[in-house]
């Protein structure tokens, strides 16, 4: 079990993925990187302070701990029976590793961006639906649109090439 003599919290806001933010912590963001440096360096500083003065270390609270296991692949199959709510968070949580993907028939498609969309009739889980350049897919109480994807093999694209490429747009669905 970890010993531990400080620590500090960050918050991550309701848009922001697991790549993003640590490509906003640790690479592009001076103001947000020079924000984590502070805190890097005061809880450095407190820390060395404590050890000066003989402070144990204290047991890791079990309230504070999540075990986090290594996310696999399979992980990040979606569930379109899911609420969109669930299917955002799994999106946010593994879009960067290890990625977040679904089957087009025998087609494996990676999401590389979706929104959660409004106004559209309901569309049963899984069932696809183009409309001009965009690709729609139904959830449990709700639809997601897709807006960037790589096909098994390809490049990234936008859902508006992807649909250009596309032989039969009607009667689709992912699983």
């Amino acid at each position: 079990r970890l010993r531990v003599l400080v620590k500090a919290m960050d918050s991550i806001h309701e848009q922001m993925t697991g790549g993003s933010f640590s490509i906003e912590l640790f690479q592009t963001d001076p103001g947000y990187k020079a924000i984590a440096q502070l805190i890097g360096a005061d809880l450095a500083i407190k820390t060395v302070d404590l050890i000066s003065q003989n402070v144990s270390p204290s047991p890791q609270s079990d309230i504070d701990v999540s075990l986090a296991p290594k996310f696999r692949k399979s992980d990040g199959k979606l569930d379109w029976s899911m609420q969109i709510d669930q299917i955002l968070n799994q999106y946010r949580a593994l879009a960067a590793n290890p990625g977040v993907w679904t089957m087009l028939g025998d087609l494996r498609l990676k999401i590389d961006g979706l929104r959660i969309s409004y106004g559209m009739k309901k569309i049963a889980p899984g069932s696809v639906v183009v409309e001009g350049e965009k690709l729609f897919i139904g959830a449990a109480n709700g639809f997601i649109e897709i807006e960037k994807l790589t096909p098994a093999g390809r490049n990234q694209m936008s859902a508006g090439e992807f649909i250009r490429g596309l032989t039969k747009r009607e009667g689709l669905s992912v699983g």
